[in-house]
């Protein structure tokens, strides 16, 4: 039997060929023998083999679909237990080429289908439409497209196959984490893309890693500093908050914080679900127990502004969304309007949010908080 490294060479070597219905071909037969050769294979075998297609990844020799066929293949043997760390920059960097390579291709689909109207794609069945940009587009409209600027198309099509493994790469390395970070032009090339392959990547590039965030319980004018770790996602934050602030018994005291807010605590399930500590998902549904409003929803006499709306923090948002006030996001606690329910799950499954109780505002503080909505 050949050995998953062999394997990888072989992969290594079609990669390289220029690309041709002939290299995409052999591309593919060496692709298949790579998966049956992980079962078995000792765990220097799986790190020599994706040594060699790190390589491959690497390479600007490389086609962009070879390299994230190498880069997907990585990604899932970091899900079975391979350490990320020789991996997760060298896939961040090529995701990132490819989402600055892809944005041309990207944007000129989304005018197309702008200038498609409500009739553009009657008649069409599923051959003749293709799932771009976030809609279904006429397949040789895309194919139009995609013959000026194929370069842009390639690494369009190659964007979930680097997506993934950067994500799976990420989210279990915290030093290549922090580092993709710190890549200001890599979050500005995930969010072109926000809306497409690239969501996730942008989601977790911007997610509030380590911050201290105000919370104004407008119903009670108290106010809290809670401490945010790994935030990521805005359906979170309610039962996150819930278990950081109502007083009772819960997850992760029995009596919860002295001087909390009444309310319901969310299960000890739902809890660690949210912390990255049980499954990715629950079959519990979240409850809402608040409207969360932006600090824009103060006015100027401390009392909610009529139609409020528009400084809702929505479930469908990040927390990248929620505008700072002298450098700290601000949420506004409301009665809640409309009862809401969602589904219990986090956006990674490696990685989990935090939301941590610091300390109760003063009256005096609460106030002045409020006065910067004068």
């Amino acid at each position: 039997m050949i050995s998953f490294p062999d394997r990888c060479r072989a992969y290594a070597a079609a990669a390289v060929l220029p690309p041709s219905r002939e290299a995409f071909d052999a591309l593919g037969a060496a692709t298949a023998p790579l998966w049956r050769a992980v079962d078995g294979s000792s765990r220097e075998a799986l790190e020599e083999g994706a040594a060699v297609l790190c390589e491959v990844v690497a390479s600007s020799e490389v086609h962009v679909a070879a390299a994230a066929g190498a880069a997907i293949a990585i990604g899932a043997l970091v899900e079975r237990g391979l350490s990320p760390g020789p991996y997760a920059r060298t896939i961040a960097a090529r995701c990132r080429e490819a989402l600055e390579a892809a944005a041309p291709f990207l944007i000129e689909a989304q005018a197309a289908g702008d200038a498609l109207d409500e009739t553009g794609l009657e008649g069409l069945d599923e051959d003749a439409l293709e799932y771009v940009a976030g809609r279904d587009l006429p397949r040789d409209v895309v194919e139009r497209i995609a013959r000026s600027m194929p370069l842009a198309a390639d690494a369009y099509f190659a964007l979930d196959r680097l997506c993934l493994p950067t994500i799976a790469c990420l989210t279990r390395d915290p030093e290549a984490r922090a580092q993709a970070r710190a890549d200001v032009a890599f979050a500005e090339a995930a969010a072109v893309h926000r809306y497409d392959f690239g969501k996730w990547i942008h989601q977790l590039l911007v997610a509030d890693a380590d911050a201290e965030w105000i919370v104004l319980d407008h119903r009670s004018r108290r106010g809290f500093v809670v401490r945010v770790e790994e935030l990521s996602e805005n359906w979170a934050i309610q039962p996150l908050l819930a278990d950081a602030l109502v007083r009772g018994a819960g997850a992760w005291g029995e009596e919860g914080p002295d001087g909390g807010l009444a309310g319901e605590r969310p299960s000890r399930a739902l809890v660690e679900c949210l912390q990255g500590r049980g499954p990715q998902s629950l079959q519990e549904r979240v409850s809402g127990q608040w409207e969360v409003y932006t600090f824009g929803a103060i006015g100027p006499d401390g009392s909610l502004r009529e139609g409020p709306l528009e400084h809702k923090v929505w479930n469908e948002g990040i927390p990248d969304d929620i505008p700072k006030v002298d450098g700290r996001r601000v949420l506004v606690l409301g009665t809640e309007l409309v009862q809401r329910s969602w589904n219990a799950c986090r956006a990674y499954g490696a990685l989990g949010s935090r939301m941590e109780w610091v300390r109760e505002l003063t009256r005096e503080e609460v106030e002045e908080w409020y006065a910067k909505g004068r």
